[in-house]
């Protein structure tokens, strides 16, 4: 092809012209593409209309989609992004069409097409007309997604480090201080400028040796961090344990650059653990060893002395009287007596003994280098006479406590604590036994006992469970004529060896306390039997039911007895409980409340065994009772005791005065009967009349009666 020189030329002029610009925008594009920019380009019409819309390739793969997945509409944008987002993009438009705003820039949401939402800044330039009019906006769009979640993490991380209660440290590799939260200042008492550029060394206290810091370093080395605790001090001087982590900051390379270290003030936490070891080895009343502990001295002890061929002796000292002193004072009078008895004990104490509480008023002395019984007993009965001097508790009132100690020596008589605390106690309940206020030393003898009564007890407790308890009915007859008007119940323990006599269960029921258990057991049977009966027509007016001491000091009998009546449906007037002048007086103006509130229940009182207790008169008459029994002792003799019958006949009159019948228990003779009608006595029970009968014999002792009575009448 010829082509003239002309046209050559023009076409040559055309070429250096056009590839500057092709040289320019491609380099743009390569710009773009390294910056990771979308370009976009909007041309309006005359009324800002969108009339013409380029979105670059980059712009589409940024939003996951390939050229052809989206198309050069305004309506892309529509549906892209957030309704939010989509507004402010109009709202910018307009405002650069009014002429208000100069420049485009915001930051929207765009979905991405995986579905995530992608931050993306979006910045553009307007072209205005001849007319001013804008004809075009261009601009790009950037994603800051990545940015964004970093500076969310940065105020995440800033706000952390300022606000926790933590405090933090970060050094350089040499251990320089660069700079600290306010968390660490608040701790340490230091401020930024007495800190900055420092080594971290100079918190040390001086507790810990070269070889410590050698072994935390090394671990932080391998491992990248450390935990643990240590001692550092505080500007004041004050040396305080802290639970620290030191962590290594790794370069790319993996070595070490920076070291972040993160702690915690343990002071409290360490008085806590202190207070709280002590507590868990200390009773809190008192501050002496708990059983826990003196456990541990014991073994020390008796390892010691195997050692050193000696011996010592283990002390399980009871209060005496300490009861009474409890309910009639009240528990804080109590707890006030028990620390004075401990400070006395403990002043009679060697350094190298103990002396713990054991748990109410029980202790337990351990007492080393001590072979010789007599010796030992000799130191008991000294406690003993100590503890006789009286003490004065707020005031000038003065109390008086006695003390019971039951022995044990070691080795002789066990070579662990436990077998020697069993058998001191073995020994201490001998001494009560006896009368209390005595020293009782250990003997094989006393292991048999406890054992057997460890057996007795436990058997008891199975046999509440196995409902081997029965009930025996002797009969209540009215004087003179003899005519059966009641019966009282007597509980009887059917155990799987035979029989349990009443003397036998009884007194080991009220020391347990396992007496309230069998005492509801046995006001729930009676109540049930006694309405049984009463639904079948027989003619039995009252079912009398002992309470024992222990049942009568329980806060809730009254509501126990109510819901018992209710239980069973029996009237509550057919009931008769049965208290001990004992029970009654020992609760004082509680006693007269309580029965009080169980006779407006309805059910009757009774005061057994009259005339044995230490009842006052004054207190008598304003106890709302309806029977007197008067006990069997003063019967017994009766008509050849004139003791006795005075006595029997002076009940009876009282009985009358007070205008409540009496009841003589353990009527044998016809002459005691005779005697007692003489005298005007009201109601009788014994063998004379009936022996305790088991339910079929009662019921055919009232079926006869009542057929007897109609014959009589017939």
């Amino acid at each position: 092809m010829n082509i003239s020189p002309k046209k050559s030329g023009e076409v040559s002029g055309r070429k250096a012209v056009e590839n500057p610009l092709q040289a320019e925008e491609d380099r743009f594009r390569l710009a773009m593409r390294g910056a990771n920019v979308g370009l976009w380009d909007l041309r309006f019409d005359g009324d800002l209309a969108v009339s013409d819309v380029y979105f670059s390739a980059r712009y589409k793969a940024m939003l996951g989609y390939f050229e052809d997945e989206i198309q050069n509409s305004f309506h892309e944008i529509l549906r892209l992004t957030t309704p939010e987002s989509y507004r402010a993009i109009e709202e910018q438009i307009a405002e650069l069409g009014a002429g208000t705003r100069a420049n485009y820039e915001l930051e929207i949401k765009m979905r991405h097409k995986d579905g995530r939402w992608l931050d993306i800044l979006a910045r553009g330039f307007p072209v205005y007309g001849a007319d001013h009019k804008m004809v075009r906006l261009a601009g790009t769009h950037v994603d800051i997604t990545e940015r964004k979640r970093h500076e969310t993490d940065l105020r995440l991380a800033a706000a952390v480090f300022t606000s926790t209660h933590e405090g933090v440290v970060v050094t350089d590799r040499d251990g320089l201080i660069i700079v600290v939260n306010p968390a660490f200042r608040t701790i340490t008492g230091y401020d930024d400028d007495e800190l900055g550029g420092r080594h971290i060394r100079m918190l040390q206290s001086g507790r810990h040796g070269r070889d410590f810091y050698q072994t935390m370093w090394r671990t932080i080395h391998e491992a990248g961090y450390w935990q643990g605790e240590i001692w550092n001090r505080r500007k004041c001087g004050d040396i305080y344990p802290q639970w620290l982590t030191i962590s290594a900051v790794l370069d790319n390379k993996g070595a070490a650059i920076n070291y972040v270290g993160v702690f915690t003030d343990i002071t409290k936490l360490k008085q806590s653990e202190t207070r709280l070891e002590y507590l868990a080895h200390h009773d809190p009343l008192t501050g002496l060893p708990n059983r826990l502990l003196l456990r541990s001295r014991i073994e020390h002890a008796i390892a010691r002395s195997v050692q050193n061929n000696s011996g010592g002796a283990v002390l399980f000292i009871d209060l005496d009287r300490f009861k009474t002193v409890n309910d009639s004072l009240g528990h804080p009078i109590g707890d006030r007596l028990l620390i004075k008895v401990a400070e006395r004990l403990k002043a009679s104490m060697r350094v190298s003994d103990t002396l713990a509480r054991e748990g109410g008023d029980e202790f337990i002395a351990c007492i080393e280098d001590a072979q010789d019984p007599l010796e030992v007993a000799a130191f008991a009965q000294r406690l003993i006479d100590q503890m006789a001097e009286p003490y004065l508790l707020f005031g000038e009132q003065e109390i008086f406590i006695g003390l019971s100690i039951g022995v044990a020596l070691f080795p002789a008589d066990g070579d662990t604590a436990d077998a020697l605390i069993q058998h001191a106690d073995a020994a201490l309940y001998r001494a009560k036994r006896s009368g209390g206020a005595a020293v009782q030393l250990y003997s094989s003898t006393l292991t048999l006992a406890a054992s057997e009564r460890l057996q007795f007890e436990t058997g008891l407790r199975r046999g509440l469970e196995r409902n081997e308890f029965v009930l025996q009915f002797q009969p209540l007859v009215a004087l003179p004529d003899e005519r059966l008007i009641g019966v009282e119940a007597l509980v009887r323990w059917r155990s799987s060896a035979g029989l349990v006599a009443p003397m036998k269960f009884i007194p080991l029921a009220e020391e347990t306390g396992l007496i309230v258990q069998l005492g509801e057991w046995v006001l729930r049977e009676a109540c049930t039997r006694m309405k049984a009966w009463r639904d079948a027509g027989r003619d039995i007016d009252v079912i009398a039911v002992n309470l024992s001491p222990r049942q009568f000091d329980c806060a809730d009998l009254c509501e126990r007895v109510g819901a018992v009546l209710a239980e069973t449906g029996l009237p509550p007037e057919c009931l008769e409980l049965e208290l001990t002048e004992t029970a009654l007086m020992r609760q004082g103006d509680g006693a007269e409340e309580k029965l009080k509130i169980l006779k407006a229940l309805g059910v009757r009182i009774a005061i057994d065994d009259f005339g044995t207790g230490h009842s006052s008169l004054a207190y008598l008459k304003r106890f709302p009772i309806d029977k007197l029994k008067i006990d069997r002792s003063f019967i017994a003799d009766i008509p050849g005791d004139t003791t006795g019958m005075e006595i029997t006949s002076t009940v009876i009159r009282l009985a009358h005065s007070l205008k409540v019948k009496a009841l003589a228990e353990g009527v044998e003779t016809q002459a005691q009967a005779s005697f007692l009608t003489l005298y005007g006595c009201d109601l009788a029970q014994g063998y004379l009349f009936d022996k305790p009968l088991w339910e079929e014999e009662l019921i055919e002792r009232v079926d006869r009666a009542e057929r007897a009575g109609e014959r009589r009448h017939g």
